[in-house]
């Protein structure tokens, strides 16, 4: 699709040009969050993680999350239609609902792993972060075969607003408002965006996406911080095929909404001991609806559904620094998980609790080594237990060999314990889970930022 973007800068500002200074650039590799719940180098983990910048999505024109993940080594991205079609992801050869989904810490998925891509955009994306491996042992269920985080833009610098839009064929519209300031005491962003489209098919098949976003950081003082972000999306896709392929409805369609919200808060008690509190709420609706096209239509069944999914969590965990530059988390971590609607039989809900401890090398030294380990106790199938332990070696130079290796474990949904009619669910199964081990050896190229990187993974699921 050919695409024109304009943006409208509130200010525009003179180019001040001056005299060239020769002086020796050095490359830093990115921080990573996701993998360990501790900022950490990317080139210093013993894990698979690619990280892509909101920078890169903006240059590459990159609008939805799906798009970005294509270029992840070990991931497929399988659509079904033109946007708003489903999206599903499949990394290093699980199922679609092998992969933790997090929105500022904030978990995405519905209960039992399954998401749908299709209308996560990249407006104000500060970055993606992937994480491939099993990583139950921080984030729980789900997180079988990765975890990929979005991050909000955290504003800092002089405010500033702007306007970006666009369009292109099949009647498709664009255009993002965002706001953002702060300094090192505070900062705000905000991100109001809507996607149209009239879709490929002469008829039915239009599309429109609105998302609002916004991140709000504050810094009281040296040893204290804390964040709160919001999201909400509102999408709706109209598709007039049956299971065939077929154009055959004018009206079916479906709709996908609700908000999320993710609030940290983290206090340094003394130089050794650390405490992070986080508490998620996510509640999203999905709806789907068919109906005759006209009084003449005596095949089409008429039919709706609508289902609210909601997941609020709670989890705290202290940081205790080591000698030797060592980490030692300890944390614990409280779910509960409801769902209600046309699918089910009423209401229906559960409640998992867990308890992990972490323990981080000094990752800058030439042998490091991460190990963890987490115990969940959930209200359906009771207890279960994953690990994870990784190692890496610098070799020579800018090589080093890196191994990992860990479990997953993912809960059934709501539909597989409590469906009713023909389908029968079952409130006694156990969670599915995986095994995996990894090896690899990785060179950084000096003086730049191209890093090459062998990597073989061993994954077995039951």
């Amino acid at each position: 699709m050919r695409q024109w973007l304009g943006m409208l800068p509130p200010v525009v500002f003179p180019m001040v040009l001056a005299a060239q200074q020769r002086t020796d650039t050095v490359t830093l590799a990115p921080v990573v969050v996701t993998a360990t719940r501790l900022p950490t180098r990317a080139d210093a983990l013993p894990t698979s993680v690619t990280v892509i910048s909101g920078a890169r999505l903006r240059a590459e024109g990159i609008r939805t999350v799906a798009e970005a993940l294509r270029i992840v080594p070990g991931a497929a991205v399988v659509t079904t239609g033109p946007w708003g079609g489903q999206a599903s992801l499949f990394l290093r050869g699980g199922e679609s609902d092998y992969v933790k989904v997090l929105i500022d810490g904030v978990p995405q998925n519905a209960p039992g792993g399954s998401y749908d891509f299709a209308n996560l955009t990249t407006d104000n994306v500060e970055r993606i972060e992937v994480v491939r491996g099993p990583t139950s042992v921080l984030y729980g269920s789900d997180a079988v075969t990765g975890v990929v985080q979005i991050f909000t833009r955290d504003g800092r610098g002089a405010p500033r607003a702007a306007v970006a839009f666009g369009g292109g064929t099949y009647a498709t519209k664009a255009v993002e408002v965002t706001a953002s300031g702060g300094d090192d005491r505070a900062g705000y962003a905000i991100g109001l965006s809507r996607f149209a489209s009239d879709g490929i098919y002469r008829f039915n098949n239009d599309y429109r996406n609105e998302v609002l976003s916004g991140h709000l950081r504050l810094k009281p003082d040296a040893r204290t911080d804390a964040a709160m972000s919001v999201r909400y999306g509102d999408a709706r896709y109209h598709f007039p095929t049956d299971g065939s392929g077929d154009p055959v409805s004018n009206n079916q369609h479906q709709v996908d909404r609700g908000p999320s919200v993710g609030l940290e808060l983290g206090h340094v008690f003394s130089d050794d001991v650390e405490g992070r509190v986080t508490g998620t709420w996510h509640r999203d609706n999905a709806q789907y609806a068919i109906a005759p096209n006209g009084p003449g239509d005596t095949t089409t069944f008429p039919f709706s559904s609508s289902d609210w999914v909601t997941r609020a969590g709670l989890d705290g965990r202290a940081n205790l620094r080591l000698s030797g530059g060592n980490v030692v988390t300890v944390g614990g971590a409280f779910e509960h998980e409801t769902m209600q609607g046309t699918t089910l039989d009423g209401s229906r809900s559960r409640d998992d609790g867990a308890a992990y401890l972490q323990l981080v090398t000094n990752l800058e030294r030439p042998f490091s080594m991460t190990l963890g380990a987490r115990l969940d106790d959930n209200q359906r199938f009771g207890t279960y237990a994953t690990y994870r332990a990784g190692l890496s070696v610098r070799v020579h130079g800018g090589t080093r060999a890196i191994a990992s290796i860990g479990t997953g474990f993912k809960e059934p949904n709501f539909f597989e314990n409590y469906a009713t009619g023909f389908v029968r669910g079952n409130p006694d199964l156990q969670p599915e889970h995986s095994f995996t081990w990894e090896a690899g050896l990785e060179h950084h190229i000096p003086g730049t930022a191209v890093t090459v990187r062998a990597t073989y993974f061993n994954q077995r699921f039951r």
